[in-house]
């Protein structure tokens, strides 16, 4: 079977998983506070940057409480830098910033010593229950590389997680769909609960290591689970999991029982996912893949056109945006703002987008008629003129009521040099009834 025919379910799983702008909006906005109070007490001695899945962009949307096992929702987990080289011993590094801390936060502080970092416990989301926190670290610089604390040893280690920022990012570059993996194995590891079993740092470095473009997500994620499970399938003392700008062996973090915990998983979601590719069988896709991915396939017939087919992938890296698209004619009933009513057919339509600089992103528009329409559509095309034509403005895009029905439009805006989609124009409905 040609698994690309599920490039369109995933592109749309991949946006109900991925940090979107304005999610990353609000995480900024609880930052600037803190981060001012350190550029305060540190003042021209100290460079503050973020690390970790944040600072890559690959950071997934934790899941709710209704959507884990156990009924407790995830935390969005952020890690901020405090570079100097004037910190003397680790210990007294990690006091000093709890100590920066306590005068703003001293209610959210974690009371937890913790080996390398002082965590504050930001608010949770009333409805979700998802948490979120914030880990400052402080990071001694001595060229020619970066430490971090280890406060049971009062030690410092090698651990320069900025080159490995800047590592990953030339990876990323060369590879438009390999973050998108990394998002979705670990929102397969967070529906089956090994959250703390199995660190982002290990699915980064497993993801980057056995990455391979085969043409389709599904492809790609079925080629990296065999690698995993080859990685995972050996003696505990010969488990191995190594990044290249790192020095430690990421393999260290792992218990022998967590070990078989992990490989376990994945032979069982290699068998479920195959068999579910296979018959389509969304249930046991979404079994592992968690039910952010879609319900029923027959919302995205085969004439639906991916994404992927041009070679866009969809941005990760938190400035992903979802807007509502704008009709100009204002005709019809408006059930909502999305969703317009037409008692029969031959209105016309005009479809508005924000407008990006045409030098670095293009668009497309998506149409996608009923089913048993003369004409399915489902094509990315250029944006329409009112006469039919290639219109000169690609960001207004005109169409014409032809059958009965319920029609929708989209838009994607695409980055051309990362070849990424940054923001999607969401279903606008069109409703005929003759």
């Amino acid at each position: 079977m040609n698994l690309s025919r599920y490039d369109t379910l995933f592109e749309e799983y991949l946006t109900k998983i991925v940090l979107t702008r304005s999610q990353a909006n609000s995480i900024d906005q609880m930052l600037v506070e803190t981060l001012s109070l350190f550029a305060t007490e540190y003042e021209g001695d100290v460079e503050i940057y973020s690390q970790g899945s944040y600072a890559m962009g690959t950071t997934v949307r934790p899941l709710t409480a209704l959507q884990s096992l156990d009924g407790t929702a995830g935390e969005y987990d952020v890690d901020i830098v405090l570079e100097r080289a004037t910190w003397t011993d680790a210990a007294s590094a990690l006091k000093d910033v709890r100590n920066v801390l306590s005068d703003e936060y001293s209610a959210k502080l974690d009371t937890k010593p913790r080996e390398s970092c002082e965590r504050v416990l930001h608010s949770t989301d009333a409805n979700t229950e998802v948490a979120f926190h914030v880990d400052y670290v402080p990071i001694k610089s001595k060229h020619p590389t970066r430490y971090a604390s280890r406060r049971s040893a009062n030690e410092w280690f090698p651990s320069d997680t900025k080159k490995l920022i800047e590592w990953f990012q030339d990876i990323a570059e060369e590879n438009t769909f390999l973050p998108s993996l990394i998002l979705i194995i670990k929102r397969m590891r967070d529906n089956a609960g090994l959250t703390s079993t199995l660190s982002s740092i290990c699915i980064t470095a497993l993801v980057c290591r056995l990455y391979e473009n085969k043409s389709s997500y599904a492809d790609d994620l079925l080629n990296i689970i065999n690698g995993i499970i080859r990685v995972f399938n050996v003696p505990h003392v010969l488990l191995s999991i190594t990044l290249e700008p790192l020095e430690d062996d990421l393999a260290n973090r792992i218990s022998e029982a967590q070990q078989k915990d992990i490989l376990k998983f994945f032979i069982n979601a290699r068998a479920e996912l195959g068999e579910g590719f296979v018959n389509e069988d969304i249930a046991k896709l979404r079994s592992v893949l968690s039910a952010s991915f879609p319900a029923d396939i027959n919302e995205f017939p085969v004439e639906l056109e991916p994404l992927r087919q041009r070679q866009w992938g969809i941005e990760t890296d938190g400035s992903l945006r979802m807007t509502g698209i704008g009709e100009y004619q204002s005709k019809g009933t408006v059930i909502t703002r999305q969703w317009r009513k037409f008692a029969g057919v031959g209105e016309s339509l005009e479809f508005r987008a924000n407008e990006y600089n045409k030098r670095q992103y293009g668009i497309r528009w998506q149409v996608l008629n009923a089913q048993g329409s003369p004409r399915i559509r489902g094509d990315l095309f250029e944006a329409r003129g009112a006469g039919g034509g290639k219109n000169s403005n690609e960001y207004i895009n005109h169409e014409t009521e032809q059958y009965s029905g319920k029609h929708w439009v989209k838009y994607y805006v695409y980055d051309k040099l990362s070849k990424r989609v940054v923001e999607i124009g969401e279903k606008f409905v069109v409703e005929v009834n003759k």
